[in-house]
Order: structure tokens, then C-alpha cells, then sequence
């Protein structure tokens, strides 16, 4: 019995704290052709970010209350039915020892970077709750990449989340989505000096949630039909060879294409579907404009996901003229304003002079919109498991 002759409840408690990455996908995941097993309908792309900068951070615990509970960011939330349809796979494959596998558990998540503005927020808290409790209940994989099929059942793009560096989620082919999984495809050493920089343009929830935006688009878009069946198997090939060599150039060309592509799917889907802002089209326009100022090898890239806020890219000797070029043109020479949109935290290289073509195109670039925060990031790791100090409190 776990109650004492008192009443008193005497189940141990077990707990496990863990983080987990942020992805973004290069070659885009969009559109289902399963939607209770979120089963995509084209293999997708992506890179880990590491979490030195963009993290979820995941308490999970067992608990004596009656119910399940979950707090996100401090503010207690149901439990989703994805998250429900999770918890009861990997439960499903806990061992036998493990005694405690049918008591509720309370969840506690913290991002440190803003929910559901197209920073993939639900990858990467679907991907740390499901790898937190893979470690409560003693489950690994017994093949590679299960546990990525199980947290691709709570929100799709959470599979890539789960391994690190550039990772290929694969669409599979079984019915079951046994095979639908994410593997990494090239480690975060592979290419140590890709850089990666978010600029925040609007850190507000998206007007359509990305679930429901796909469905829009896979009952009426085209273009996404032949994409997914005609563009994306070249593509994944092309960039995972540009990758494999180090090519900065075919990478970036692959990768630019891809987010417009995917924001061309959304114009195409009816009613269409629109995420990019005035400044996003400005800071493409300035990226486009750069590339062609420098000459033959671009400077940089970008991608966009479901938001209107752009992951740069580029080689990490180049990060010193790529914040020249935003201190420029973006915040109009201002010290202070440039450094407001840093993290304090950051080290910042000394920053070199524009001068030459580079200057003549900076000046050239109409801007007129607002970044009101730049992160600065790099190739990562998958999960991790954290020690019992870094655990997240329960709130009262």
C-alpha cells in the first residue's frame, strides 16, 4: 500500500530535469499527409541550435495530486492531448521495474526565448518533456531514432530536436510512422565556424498557428503538392552535399530558396496565409543586395520559418562585418541602440569599418523597419540531462 496507517501518502518521489534545443528547418517541414500521427508529406532539414543560447529546460516529476499538472513559463496550463498522447507512448515502453510509471506527473517548462513567434517554441518544449520523461521511466531507444518518432507525435518539427547539428527528418514510409524519424546527418563539429543570428522583428504569437496553416495549404495549394513530391528530394541531396564539403556558397543558395519557397506555398494556399512583414522583405532585400556587393562568394543567408523573424547564417569569420552591416542600416550608426538589441551577456568582436562597395550598398538599402533584439548562436547538441540544482520549482 502506498497510504500509512495516517493517511499519509508514501510514494517516493521521482524527478529529472532536462533541456533541450532549439532547430530550424533549412529544407522546410510543411504540410501532413497523417494528422493524428503527424506523418509529413517530404523529408525536412535542419540545424540544432546550441543551448548555450535557446533552450526549454524540463522538470518532470511524479506527483500525488490527482491529476497530471503543467506549468509553462510560470502559468499553469492543461496538459494537450499531444502532450497525453506522449506520455502514454513512452509509457508504453517503460520496463517492468519501473513502479512508478502510472502515477501522475507535474511539468514544469521554461523557454528563454518567445513562444509561438516562429522560433519553433513547441519542437523544442514537446521534444524536452518527451526526453524527460524517457529518462523518469528508463526508456532508450531500440532503434535509432524511436524517441524521436514519439515526440514527432506531439509536434512534428520536435523530432529534429532530439539530435544534434544538421539532422534529417526522414518522412518514412510505413503507415505506423515507424520510420518516420530524425537522425543527425552531420555532427555540430562537423562545420565549427557556422554562425547563426536571429533577428527578432516581432516577437508576438503568429496570427495562424502552424498546425492549422498546413492544413490550409495541403487542402489547397498546389504548389505544395508538387514541391513536396518534385523539389524537396533534390534539395535535401544538394544541401546535404554542400554540408558534407563545407560549401558555404551552394549551402546558402538551397537554404534561401527553400524559406522563399515555403512563403510562396502560404501566398498559394487559400485563404493565403502571410508571415513575413515589411522588414522581413527588407532584410531579404539587404541580404540579396550584400551578397551581390561582395562579389563572388556570398556573405550570407537566411531563413524564415511560420514568423516573420529571419535566422541569418553565415560563416563565423564574417560575423564582425555582418553586425557592421545591421549596426549600419538596421539601427541607423546608433551605439546605443545596437547595443540595447544585444544580450548583455554577449561578447561582441570589434566591429570593422564599412568602406568600398559593401558601404555603397549599405547605404543604398531602404530600411525602415525595427529589430528589437539579435541572438547569436551556433551548431548544438541534442538533450541533456541536468543535475538536481537546476531543477525548476513547482509552483505553488
Amino acid at each position: 500500500s502506498t497510504q500509512s496507517t495516517w493517511g499519509v501518502d508514501l510514494r517516493m518521489e521521482h524527478t529529472v530535469t532536462c533541456s533541450s534545443p532549439v532547430n530550424i528547418a533549412l529544407i522546410k517541414y510543411w504540410g501532413k499527409r497523417d494528422e493524428q500521427l503527424i506523418l509529413p508529406l517530404n523529408d525536412s532539414l535542419s540545424v540544432t541550435l546550441s543551448q548555450d543560447d535557446l533552450k526549454t529546460t524540463t522538470t518532470v516529476s511524479t506527483s500525488a495530486h490527482h491529476t497530471h499538472r503543467f506549468w509553462l513559463n510560470g502559468v499553469q496550463e492543461p496538459l494537450t492531448s499531444r502532450m497525453l498522447q506522449c506520455l502514454a507512448e513512452v509509457r508504453r515502453r517503460a520496463p517492468e521495474t519501473c513502479t512508478w510509471v502510472n502515477e501522475n506527473v507535474d511539468v514544469v517548462s521554461q523557454n528563454n526565448f518567445p513562444t509561438a513567434a516562429g522560433f519553433a517554441s513547441s519542437a523544442a518544449g514537446l521534444a524536452c518533456f518527451v526526453f524527460a520523461l524517457c529518462q523518469l521511466y528508463g526508456v532508450a531507444d531500440s532503434y535509432p531514432g524511436e524517441i524521436s518518432s514519439i515526440a514527432r507525435q506531439g509536434s512534428g518539427s520536435a523530432c529534429r530536436s532530439l539530435a544534434e547539428g544538421f539532422v534529417q527528418w526522414h518522412r518514412g514510409n510505413d503507415p505506423l510512422g515507424t520510420d518516420s524519424v530524425a537522425l543527425t546527418v552531420a555532427p555540430a563539429a562537423h562545420w565549427p565556424q557556422l554562425r547563426m543570428m536571429f533577428l527578432v522583428v516581432n516577437d508576438r504569437p503568429k496570427p495562424v498557428p502552424s498546425t492549422d496553416a498546413m492544413r490550409l495549404s495541403v487542402l489547397s495549394s498546389p504548389l505544395l503538392q508538387f514541391r513536396s513530391a518534385h523539389v524537396v528530394p533534390e534539395r535535401i541531396e544538394t544541401l546535404k552535399k554542400a554540408i558534407e564539403s563545407r560549401d558555404f556558397a551552394a549551402f546558402s543558395r538551397v537554404v534561401m530558396q527553400d524559406s522563399n519557397q515555403l512563403h510562396a506555398i502560404c501566398l498559394d494556399t487559400y485563404p493565403p496565409l502571410q508571415y513575413l512583414t515589411d522588414t522581413s522583405f527588407q532584410i531579404m532585400d539587404l541580404v540579396a543586395r550584400v551578397n551581390a556587393a561582395t562579389g563572388v562568394e556570398p556573405l550570407l543567408a537566411y531563413t524564415f520559418d511560420a514568423g516573420p523573424n529571419p535566422l541569418l547564417l553565415m560563416l563565423d569569420a564574417n560575423v564582425p562585418l555582418v553586425l557592421a552591416l545591421l549596426r549600419h542600416v538596421v539601427f541607423r550608426s546608433s551605439d546605443s541602440a545596437f547595443a540595447a538589441a544585444m544580450r548583455p551577456e554577449q561578447s561582441l568582436p570589434s566591429l570593422p569599418t564599412l568602406s568600398g562597395p559593401v558601404l555603397e550598398c549599405a547605404d543604398r538599402v531602404p530600411f525602415s523597419g525595427c529589430v528589437s533584439r539579435i541572438l547569436l548562436t551556433k551548431l548544438g547538441c541534442g538533450p541533456r540531462v541536468l543535475s538536481a540544482s537546476e531543477r525548476l520549482p513547482t509552483p505553488s
